[in-house]
C-alpha cells in the first residue's frame, strides 16, 4: 500500500488535463493500478557490461588497464553482480591469450592483465561477460577492440577490424518492412510510414517504391536513402488497406498494412524540441464519436517519468527534463487499462552537467597537473557519481569510435537486439537521430530468436579441472587425486578419475595467485610418483552458433603504425642502469635483460635479482637469493624485511597479482616455517626474469600490507636453459593456480623534489594516469593530480562513469604536453 501511495501522490504532480475532483479521483486510480502493473512487470535483473580501456594499442608485455562496469538493464545503475564475470583477451581465433575472473560481491571490477612479451603483432578482442548473459542475454556480451603493435618488426602492416555486437537474425532473404507511427493508420490525420529495405546480410539497399490504397489509384512514390530508409506521409481514410511494393534485382517485394480495427488508438510524435516532445493521441472514427478516457505513461530506464490522463482526441507536450539518456517509451492505455499504443523514442541530451577544467592549458614535461571534476543534475544539485579515468597519449587512442557511440550503443542495446542492421548502417544511423527515429518506428518490435549458447565450459565459481596421465602419456583412470593448499590453512580435497585421467575440484573463495600441491595415489593408496598432472585453464564459451554486429574501426595507415613504433620508449622511468652494474657486467648478451629490468621495475631504489644471480643459487634456493638482498633475515623463522617483528611477513606479487600465503606453511613441501620461503622455492629459476625488492617506504604504495615490504617475482614464458626441474620423489606436483583477480596498482611518478633530468632515463609512459575506482564526493566534487610524461604532444582525457541516479556519462579533454627543454 505504501508503493501505491507514493505512486498516487507521484502521478498527482503529473496530470496535465483540469478536470474535476471525482473524475480526478477515478483517473488517479486508474492511473495508479496501471503505474503499479508496470513497475510489477516491467522489472529486471539482468545486467549490461560497458567496458573502459585505458588505450587501445598496446606493445608486447605491457599492461592493459580496464573497468568492468555491471549495469542494471532497467534502472542503469551499477550493481552488485550475482555471477562470477569473465574478462579475456582473445586472438581472431577465439584463442584466450590473458584472463580474469572476479567475484562474485565485487562492486567495482577494475584491473590490469600484463600481454606476454612475445605476443605477435594484430588484432585482438577485450571481452567480459557472466555465465547468465552467455545463457540468457548473449546480446549484452560486451567486446572491445584491442591493436597490439610490435615496435620491434621492420615492415609494419596496415591492420582493420570490426567491434562486433551479437545479434541473431535469420539471413535468408530480403528484408522489407512498412510500419505505420503508433501502429495504425488513422483516417482524417496526416499519418507517417516508416520504410526500412536491407538485403540478407542486413546492409542497406536503395530502392523506388510505390505506396497505394486497395481502392483508388492514388499512389505516393518513394525512395530509400543510404541507410534503407524512408518516410511516407498519408492521410489516412476509413476502413481502407494498404500496400507497399518495391523492386530490387528483377523481382517485386509487397508488403500490405491492414485496415485499422474499429478500435484503434495511436500515440505520434508531432514535434520535437531540446527540451520538450509533443504527442498526439488520436482516434479512429468509432472512438473519436465517444471520446473515452485514456492513460499515457512515459517511462525510461525501468521508472515512470511522466504520466497523464485525457479525453478523446488531445495533444500534449511532455518536458523530457525528466527523461534519463536512453530509450523513452510512451505508452497509451485505454479505460480497460489495456496497453494499445506505443511509440519510442531515443533522448540523447544531457541531464548533466560536467565540468572538468585543469589549472592551466599547456605543460611542460614532467610538470604538476591539477584536474577539476564537478558534477551536478540541470537544476545545480550535486551528485555523487563513481567514474573511470583514464590519460593517454593521443597516439595511442588511434582509430577508436567515437567514445558516445559506445554509450547509445548501451542505452539502445535492448532495442539494438535482432535488427537486422549492418555494421555500417548501425554505425551511421546511431550518428543521425533523424534516422534513428525513423529505424525505431521502422524497426520497433523484436523477434526473440532461438539462441543456442554452449556454456558448459563457463562456472560461477572458483573451481579447477585437470588430467593425469602416465609417462606413456596414457590416462590413469579410477585413480585419487589428493588437493592440498595453504590457502587459508591446509586445505585437502580428493576426487577420483574418470576413464579419460580427467578430474576436477571445487574451490573457496580467494584472490591472486596460490600454490597447491596435487597427489596421485591408486586404489591402495600407493602414491604414483611418475604421474603426470596437467592442470587446464579454464575454456573460452563456444561462440560458434553466434553471429556479430560490428563496428567497423578506421584501418591505421603505414604512416601512423611507424609514427607509433617511432614514439616508443625503450626505458620509462627508471633510474639508468648504473646501480644494476654492480651485479652483474654489462654484456651484449645480457643488455636485453638489463632493458626489461629497467622497463618494469616498479621503484629506482629497489634490489634487484638479476638473471644470472637466480641461475648460480640454483633450483628450488630461490629464497637464498631473496635472503641476500639488504634487510632481508629470518626471524622465528618467518622472512622479514629491515627487522620488522610481528607474523607478518613481505607481500609477494607475481606479474602483478598478489598471491595470498595464507596462514599454514604445510602444504606438503617442506618443512620450513615461512609461508613465503615455501613459496618461492617452488619456482624453477629459469622461470623468473628478476625479483625486485621493496622495503620500508617503497612499499607504501601497495597499502598498510606493503609497509613490511614487497616481494616482486616477474616471470618469463621463454625459460632460460641450463637448468633442470626439481625432482619431487614425493609424488606431490606444485601448481600456481589463479583466483579471483587482483589489480595490479597503477602507479605514476612523483617529480615533487626536482632533480636533474640526466639522472633518469626518458620518462615515455603512454598512459599518465588511470583510476578505475574513482568518484565524486557528495558535493559531486572530486581532485585528479598527475605528472606529464617527458613525450610532447596531446594527450586525451577520457572519463566514463554513472551517476547515483543511474545516468551514464561520458567526458573527454585534450591535454597539451610541451616539447622537453634539455637541463
Amino acid at each position: 500500500m505504501k508503493k501505491n501511495i507514493s505512486i498516487a501522490l507521484f502521478l498527482m504532480l503529473l496530470i496535465d488535463a483540469p478536470i474535476e475532483t471525482k473524475a480526478q479521483e477515478k483517473n488517479l486510480e486508474a492511473l495508479n493500478t496501471i503505474a503499479t502493473q508496470y513497475y510489477s512487470g516491467s522489472q529486471k535483473k539482468d545486467a549490461l557490461i560497458w567496458i573502459h580501456l585505458d588505450k587501445n594499442l598496446y606493445t608486447p608485455g605491457s599492461n592493459c588497464l580496464f573497468l568492468i562496469y555491471l549495469i542494471n538493464t532497467s534502472n542503469y545503475r551499477l550493481m552488485r553482480n550475482d555471477y562470477t564475470v569473465y574478462a579475456e583477451l582473445v586472438d581472431e581465433k577465439e584463442n584466450i591469450v590473458q584472463y580474469a575472473l572476479f567475484n562474485k560481491q565485487a562492486f567495482s571490477l577494475t584491473g590490469s592483465i600484463r600481454l606476454p612479451d612475445t605476443l605477435k603483432e594484430g588484432i585482438y578482442r577485450f571481452r567480459a561477460f557472466t555465465k547468465n548473459i552467455v545463457e540468457r542475454n548473449p546480446e549484452k556480451i560486451a567486446e572491445v577492440l584491442v591493436y597490439v603493435l610490435d615496435p620491434k618488426t621492420a615492415s609494419p602492416s596496415p591492420i582493420s577490424a570490426e567491434l562486433r555486437l551479437y545479434q541473431s537474425f535469420t539471413k535468408s532473404t530480403i528484408k522489407f518492412l512498412v510500419s505505420p507511427e503508433g501502429g495504425y493508420i488513422i483516417s482524417g490525420i496526416n499519418n507517417k510510414i516508416a520504410v526500412c529495405v536491407f538485403d540478407a546480410e542486413g546492409k542497406p539497399l536503395e530502392v523506388d517504391g510505390v505506396f497505394k490504397n486497395s481502392i483508388d489509384t492514388s499512389i505516393i512514390r518513394f525512395h530509400t536513402n543510404a541507410l534503407g530508409l524512408a518516410s511516407i506521409n498519408i492521410a489516412g481514410i476509413r476502413n481502407r488497406k494498404y500496400k507497399a511494393s518495391i523492386q530490387f534485382d528483377n523481382r517485386t517485394y509487397e508488403k500490405d498494412i491492414l485496415a485499422s480495427p474499429v478500435m484503434a488508438w495511436q500515440v505520434s510524435v508531432v514535434q520535437r524540441t531540446k527540451s520538450t516532445i509533443k504527442l498526439r493521441i488520436a482516434l479512429s472514427d468509432s472512438l473519436y464519436k465517444i471520446k473515452p478516457n485514456s492513460y499515457l505513461l512515459g517511462v525510461s530506464a525501468g521508472k515512470i517519468c511522466f504520466a497523464a490522463n485525457g479525453n478523446g482526441m488531445y495533444e500534449i507536450e511532455i518536458p523530457i527534463t525528466n527523461f534519463p539518456p536512453g530509450i523513452a517509451t510512451f505508452q497509451l492505455y485505454d479505460q480497460q487499462k489495456q496497453l494499445v499504443s506505443s511509440r519510442s523514442v531515443f533522448i540523447q541530451e544531457e541531464t548533466l552537467n560536467i565540468s572538468l577544467t585543469t589549472n592551466q592549458k599547456k605543460y611542460a614535461p614532467r610538470e604538476w597537473v591539477k584536474m577539476n571534476l564537478d558534477i551536478t543534475d540541470l537544476s545545480g544539485k550535486p551528485l555523487k557519481s563513481r567514474f573511470s579515468i583514464s590519460i593517454t597519449d593521443d597516439i595511442y587512442l588511434e582509430n577508436v569510435p567515437n567514445d558516445s557511440l559506445y554509450k547509445f550503443r548501451l542505452l539502445l542495446n535492448d532495442w539494438i537486439f535482432d535488427k537486422p542492421l549492418s555494421s555500417e548502417q548501425l554505425y551511421r544511423i546511431l550518428q543521425d537521430p533523424v534516422s534513428l527515429d525513423l529505424a525505431m518506428i521502422g524497426l520497433e518490435k523484436n523477434t526473440v530468436p532461438n539462441v543456442n549458447i554452449s556454456s558448459e565450459n563457463i562456472c560461477d565459481r572458483l573451481s579447477i579441472t585437470g588430467i593425469a596421465v602416465n609417462k606413456k602419456n596414457n590416462p590413469l583412470s579410477n585413480y585419487t587425486i589428493t588437493l592440498l593448499s595453504n590457502q587459508g590453512g591446509s586445505i585437502v580435497r580428493t576426487a577420483t578419475t574418470d576413464n579419460n585421467g580427467s578430474f576436477s575440484f571445487s574451490l573457496p573463495d580467494f584472490f591472486g595467485t596460490t600454490l597447491i600441491s596435487l597427489q596421485v595415489s591408486d586404489s591402495n593408496n600407493k602414491v604414483k610418483n611418475d604421474a603426470v598432472v596437467h592442470i587446464q585453464d579454464p575454456a573460452p564459451p563456444k561462440w560458434n552458433n553466434m553471429n556479430f554486429i560490428s563496428f567497423t574501426a578506421s584501418t591505421p595507415s603505414l604512416s601512423e603504425i611507424n609514427q607509433y613504433k617511432a614514439g616508443y620508449g625503450l626505458y620509462s622511468l627508471n633510474p639508468k642502469m648504473g646501480k644494476l652494474t654492480k651485479e652483474i657486467l654489462i654484456t651484449e648478451e645480457n643488455r636485453t635483460q638489463l632493458e626489461i629490468i629497467n622497463k618494469k621495475r616498479v621503484n629506482k631504489n629497489s634490489w634487484i635479482a638479476t638473471p644470472e644471480m637466480l641461475d648460480q643459487a640454483g633450483e628450488g634456493s630461490v629464497s637464498n637469493v631473496v635472503l641476500r638482498a639488504p634487510g632481508v633475515t629470518l626471524r622465528s623463522g618467518l622472512l622479514v624485511i629491515q627487522g620488522r617483528s610481528g607474523s607478518a611477513e613481505p607481500l609477494v606479487i607475481v606479474d602483478g597479482v598478489q598471491v595470498s600465503m595464507g596462514e599454514s606453511p604445510n602444504i606438503g613441501l617442506s618443512l620450513n616455517t615461512s609461508p613465503v620461503i615455501n613459496f618461492l622455492n617452488t619456482f624453477s629459476a629459469r622461470n623468473i626474469d628478476f625479483i625486485e625488492v621493496l622495503s620500508g617506504s617503497q612499499g607504501a604504495q601497495y597499502g598498510t600490507v606493503g609497509g613490511y615490504g614487497v616481494i616482486l617475482i616477474n616471470t618469463n614464458s621463454n625459460p632460460r636453459t641450463g637448468l633442470t626441474e626439481k625432482n619431487y620423489s614425493s609424488g606431490m606436483h606444485p601448481q600456481f593456480i589463479k583466483g579471483y583477480h587482483l589489480p595490479e596498482p597503477f602507479i605514476g611518478p612523483d617529480y615533487s623534489e626536482k632533480q636533474p633530468r640526466s639522472k633518469y632515463s626518458s620518462d615515455n609512459r603512454t598512459t599518465l594516469y588511470w583510476d578505475g575506482e574513482a568518484g565524486t564526493d557528495s558535493t559531486g566534487k572530486t581532485i585528479i593530480r598527475f605528472y606529464c610524461s617527458d613525450h610532447s604532444g596531446v594527450y586525451t582525457v577520457t572519463l566514463r562513469g554513472v551517476a547515483e541516479d543511474g545516468t551514464i556519462f561520458t567526458r573527454s579533454l585534450k591535454i597539451n604536453n610541451l616539447a622537453m627543454k634539455p637541463d
